[in-house]
């Protein structure tokens, strides 16, 4: 049968979550005025080498350089059965 929904009860909803959006987005346009960030450097084509990276002890991977295909799986599985 479902259960019966009033159109006034929708209505507080929408506007509810419209004040909030308004909030979010008026805060963040404070944040910005208040504290301006700056943009990271462009990346160069230098940076981008792989080789460079092997050499300051970084790799693409990171953590999941090191596991084997079937562990990657199974961390896989266990973020989709917690999301």
């Amino acid at each position: 049968m479902g259960i019966h929904e009033s159109p006034t009860g929708a209505l507080r909803i929408m506007q509810l979550t419209g004040v909030m959006g308004i909030l979010i987005i008026t805060r963040s346009i404070v944040t910005l005025v208040v504290h301006p960030a700056s943009l990271p450097p462009l990346p160069l084509p230098t940076s981008l080498n792989f080789q460079i990276i092997q050499s300051t002890a970084f790799h693409p991977l990171g953590w999941l350089d090191g596991p084997s295909l079937p562990s990657i799986g199974i961390i896989g599985v266990l973020i989709a059965f917690g999301h």
